[in-house]
């Protein structure tokens, strides 16, 4: 209805049923959808929120994170280990017992939650009400026009944007306007670029005409992939080429990857790790669009294998070796990576961290002074080295030993003498030994 307060009221009332399972069906799920295009703009707000479940990740983990609180504060150093159940069932007394067991429970139920909250958050098949859409063409034209003529700050049209990417890419439809809509926002000063990139990968997949995404994948090309660029732009767009590509590898030609391939030697390593990827998902794809170098190693030895079949035509056993080899080859080779069909890929929800850069800024002059003198708040004083010496608390220093050596004519008189003392001491010894009968 107009009324905002009882539209209010009923969306609450059904997201609160739908999202307990009590009311689970498509006439629910429709109700829902159709909120997006309520007058009042809170309304369309929450309804967007709770079709890019948003609102519902954001009461889970509050939830969560408050149960969790409590339980600390009740149970501070509860860990799950052998010793601690086998404490719990076999010492102590029966009220102890009974104390440790409930600790025990509470610490599984959290760990349950845990793992139920990150599959359900992990999982690509997880159920939505965009999923059951009597009219989900319908749904996302109207979207797109509301999205054109609407007044709202970017951050609603940006929901509204990865609304109907979403409903684009679950149901593979087919909305030509959208591609050109998308392109006066894909700039590289834009803030919310990653975002941008997972609608626009999001709606890409395999049954769009190839010269409708054509322009956009051009201006990702042009905009991001220059000389000019930085490397987080370079970076971002080499990204979003290789997931448009994995959805829609007739985009790429010769030419343009081997211009990208290019940038796998760029002194910045995330860009030489974008650059890497893109390779490494055409050796899979479309290897003849590559140079020689960058196909592989197994697609070389296939190349190999066809030209021994050709000229050892006579020799049974050499080609059952060689194709053996090879075999063994292909199965390490591609067990690295695995390209995912267009079922799963409709399924797959794109998230916007990965176009996120990690590339190391250069630091200014005072950033660079605070971090040197941060590193040398542990050390102590400076003290020149003879100083340093002075208060050595080990042996004596090389210099101080020689100045305790004695004058060579000295140490030369010394050694005489010690001899001569040396030589009385066996005469001594030697007139008292007895030497056996005279003959």
């Amino acid at each position: 209805e107009e009324d905002e307060v009882r539209a209010k009221t009923a969306l609450v009332t059904l997201c609160e049923l739908h999202r307990k399972k009590y009311w689970f069906d498509e006439r629910t799920a429709n109700a829902i959808c159709t909120a997006c295009f309520h007058p009042a703009s809170r309304i369309m707000r929450a309804a967007l929120l709770l079709l890019l479940d948003y609102e519902k990740i954001e009461n889970d983990s509050d939830s969560d994170e408050s149960d969790i609180e409590d339980e600390t504060k009740e149970s501070p150093q509860v860990i799950l280990s052998k010793e601690t159940i086998y404490k719990a069932h076999h010492q102590g007394t029966a009220a102890s017992k009974k104390k440790k067991k409930a600790k025990l429970e509470r610490v599984m139920r959290r760990m349950k939650r845990k793992q139920r909250l990150s599959t359900e958050r992990n999982n690509n098949s997880y159920y939505s009400p965009l999923n059951h859409l009597n009219d989900a063409q319908g749904f996302a034209e109207k979207l797109l026009s509301r999205c054109r003529k609407c007044n709202e700050i970017f951050k609603v049209k940006m929901m509204m944007l990865k609304l109907i990417a979403r409903t684009v890419g679950v149901h593979r439809l087919i909305l030509s306007d959208f591609y050109p809509f998308l392109q006066k926002y894909i700039q590289p000063r834009q803030l919310d670029i990653t975002n941008l990139f997972a609608a626009v990968v999001q709606a890409c997949h395999d049954k769009v005409p190839p010269n409708d995404v054509q322009p956009l994948f051009k201006q990702i090309v042009t905009e991001f992939i220059h000389g000019r660029a930085r490397p987080e732009a370079i970076t971002v767009g080499l990204t979003a080429v290789r997931e448009i590509c994995m959805w829609m590898p007739l985009l790429m030609n010769e030419d343009l990857l081997r211009d990208l391939a290019l940038y796998k030697k760029y002194p910045e390593k995330a860009v030489s790790v974008a650059a890497r990827s893109l390779i490494g998902l055409f050796r899979e794809l479309n290897p003849s669009l590559l140079v020689k170098k960058d196909r592989g190693w197994h697609i070389e030895v296939s190349e190999q294998e066809d030209d021994d079949d050709v000229h050892t035509s006579g020799d049974d056993e050499s080609v059952g070796t060689n194709r053996r080899k090879n075999d063994s080859a292909k199965k390490r080779k591609f067990a690295d990576f695995q390209v995912p069909n267009s079922d799963q890929l409709s399924l797959k929800r794109v998230d916007s961290a990965v176009f996120e850069v990690h590339v190391k800024r250069r630091r200014s002059k005072e950033e660079r002074s605070a971090l040197a003198k941060a590193g040398r708040e542990d050390r102590g004083k400076y003290l020149p080295r003879k100083a340093a010496n002075q208060k050595k608390t080990g042996g004596l220093s090389n210099r101080q030993k020689e100045r305790k050596k004695k004058m060579p004519v000295v140490a030369k008189k010394e050694k005489i003498a010690k001899s001569h003392l040396e030589k009385k001491k066996k005469n001594r010894r030697a007139g008292k030994q007895f030497r056996g009968r005279k003959a």
